[in-house]
């Protein structure tokens, strides 16, 4: 009989084991950790997404004279909020003959960020010097190009 018993003990223990083993495995497998990698791409504002346009001026330039206040929209056309920290004008074009580079205007602060579909109106200053014989510009369609930040 100590023979029979100790074989229901050790097929028993040999039981208890094996349940170990498994209820092991399955927590080994719901608890086990890892390691990987992904990607993604972070979108940025296209220069395209901010449009500037200008308005009449205020007055008529003369060689020399004052200052005239041209209107200038800031308009973010994107999809996300931009900042724009100034507006530039970055060339004048003219008519053949008058000097495009008579022209000129200081940067234009405008300090705020934009949210999509949001304006802002500032007023640039235009100044036309003095350099000679100007005839060319008397009464010339000018196009002032901006750029920003």
């Amino acid at each position: 009989m100590l023979r029979k018993f100790t074989k229901k003990r050790w097929l028993a223990a040999l039981g208890v084991v094996a349940a170990l083993v498994v209820a092991g495995a399955a927590v080994a497998y719901f608890t086990s950790g890892g390691t990987g990698t992904g990607s993604a791409t972070v979108g940025s504002p296209a220069a395209s997404d901010i449009a500037i346009t200008g308005g009449a001026p205020s007055d008529v330039l003369y060689p020399g004279g004052a200052a005239v206040n041209v209107p200038i929209k800031v308009t973010n056309g994107g999809h996300a909020a931009i900042a724009v920290a100034k507006v530039h004008l970055a060339s004048v074009t003219a008519p053949t003959g008058c000097a495009a580079s008579a022209f000129g205007m200081d940067d234009v602060s405008v300090d705020q960020t934009l949210q999509p579909g949001q304006s802002v109106d500032v007023t640039g200053h235009l100044t036309m010097a003095d350099g000679g014989d100007q005839n060319a510009c008397q009464n010339a369609p000018l196009t002032l190009n901006f750029t920003s930040n």
